[in-house]
């Protein structure tokens, strides 16, 4: 051993070191050495505890994840890991993942270009009582900002259907699997990454504080049962609720049903910017849309958010579909004459409207003017609308959201969460690669 490799002891060390040595005990009883580190772990009879293995009894998101690192059970570990890796802006993916262990590496490990080789290995120490250690973390994260950059793979594959997965293995491996094989492999990959669907309704809540650990002012609440069963989940992202305020005083409210194991209806409230893009706010997932779950997410937008229930002369629209329900001859012209009556801003227009209407089947025009002509036709609502006649905005970001309605409950909200963000990203986009004159009064048409 070359005695530079090593950094000279001092003499306070020396003689620590001294007096360790004194305090050993010798005699000639053979012990047999451990020939790896895995027998040491296998040896309950050497389960010791430590200084750094404390563990806290409440779960709490770390902002660094570090060696030594300990965890009551693994699902702390695990949102720990999404909590960190979204504060931090990094991806991983799982390579091992079992009731002993779990491997997690960087997701751009495999670029040819610039690999990352960050890697992460834990599992259950039974020197430590059966909980759960990160016993590494090799190299350091090289990549940078892989998700705005390249896009989260979850985001990307989650919502992969069988027969796209067939298609991507035949084309890459010249495999052909079939479609049994391909519906598993893909069950497997989303309960891997989010739980069985009865884990990610009972572990939701913890899911949605990484969300809020990451988003300061970001909201949600949770509505249970008597037992203590998921009823219903209201939220909004930090970052949207902070920009409503300098966009147009009108929320478009629609529902579309869930195709998952538990079904169920995704609700949302999107406003319309000055140039009619889109800006979602609110979500909520609840059993079925009824009135009681309109009111109740209604009142968690007037409660939870001020920034709407503050908002003066806020305008709501809300597609019912009541002239359709109704069993009447000639429905399609009806709806024809009232779109045109609601649509136009000449008043002209809007009285012959009403009365070939009248000519039809005078009871729908009774009926119309009995709901009180300002809140539907456009000649009369003072200008509260913005000119924004349908509930088009909302069904047209339930449509992109289409491919994730059959997603356990936190893939649903993750893919709520990245599709808002690329919906912001295209928007900065468009901004930066045009130039906009600051003195002109209207928003740019495009």
């Amino acid at each position: 051993m070359n005695p530079e490799d090593h950094e000279p002891w001092s003499n306070v060390n020396c003689f620590h070191e001294c007096l360790a040595l004194r305090r050993i005990t010798v005699n000639n009883d053979f012990v047999k050495a451990y020939s790896s580190t895995r027998d040491w772990d296998e040896d309950v009879a050497n389960d010791r505890a430590y200084a750094g293995s404390q563990v806290e009894e409440n779960f709490i998101i770390p902002i660094e994840l570090m060696e030594g690192m300990c965890f009551t059970k693994k699902e702390d570990l695990q949102f720990a890991l999404q909590g960190w890796s979204i504060v931090n802006n990094v991806e991983y993916v799982i390579v091992a993942s079992n009731r002993k262990k779990l491997t997690v590496i960087c997701a751009q490990s495999a670029f040819s270009d610039i690999p990352c080789l960050w890697r992460l290995h834990a599992g259950v120490s039974k020197r430590l009582g059966g909980i759960w250690k990160i016993s590494s973390m090799k190299n350091q994260h090289t990549c940078a900002t892989p998700i705005l950059a390249t896009g989260h793979s979850i985001r990307r594959h989650m919502d992969l259907k069988p027969r796209e997965i067939i298609g991507q293995i035949k084309a890459k491996f010249n495999i052909k699997v079939s479609y049994m094989k391909a519906w598993d492999a893909r069950r497997k990959a989303l309960k891997t990454v989010f739980g069985s669907w009865e884990e990610s309704y009972r572990t939701i809540n913890l899911f949605m504080d990484a969300i809020v650990f990451s988003m300061p002012e970001t909201i949600y609440k949770i509505q249970s049962s008597e037992n203590h069963g998921f009823e219903k989940l209201f939220f909004s992202f930090g970052p949207s609720i902070n920009g409503w305020s300098y966009y147009r005083p009108v929320l478009c409210l629609d529902g579309t049903f869930l195709l998952g194991k538990y079904r169920g209806t995704l609700l949302t409230a999107v406003g319309i910017d000055a140039n009619n893009g889109l800006y979602p706010l609110a979500f909520a997932i609840v059993e079925s849309e009824c009135v009681d779950s309109w009111v109740w997410f209604l009142n968690q937008l007037h409660v939870l958010l001020p920034v709407v229930s503050t908002r003066p002369d806020l305008c709501i629209i809300f597609d019912r579909h009541a002239v359709r329900r109704m069993v009447v001859g000639d429905i399609e012209l009806l709806c024809q004459k009232m779109y045109m009556a609601g649509n136009t801003d000449d008043p002209m227009v809007f009285d012959r409207c009403m009365k070939d209407m009248i000519k039809v089947k005078a009871d729908i025009h009774q009926w119309l003017v009995e709901r009180d002509v300002t809140s539907w036709a456009l000649t009369y609502d003072g200008g509260f609308r913005y000119g924004v006649m349908t509930t088009n905005a909302s069904e047209s970001f339930n449509g992109v959201l289409k491919r994730a309605r059959g997603l356990p409950i936190q893939a649903l909200v993750t893919a709520i969460y990245y599709n808002v963000v690329a919906l912001h990203l295209r928007r900065i986009e468009m901004l930066e690669g045009s130039e906009i004159e600051t003195s002109r009064p209207f928003a740019p048409r495009g």
